[in-house]
């Protein structure tokens, strides 16, 4: 299980993301294209 909490992205001065909580279970899996940030992400 991952849990993130209060969770903030940044975009050169500007935040695009602020504030988002959520859990992963054992069972999630995050997809996406290559260079947009799953990694960064954990």
């Amino acid at each position: 299980m991952i849990e993130l909490g209060e969770l903030r992205v940044s975009y050169g001065r500007g935040e695009v993301v602020k504030g988002v909580s959520t859990v992963f279970n054992s069972k999630h899996i995050v997809l996406g294209p290559n260079g947009h940030g799953k990694t960064t992400l954990f």
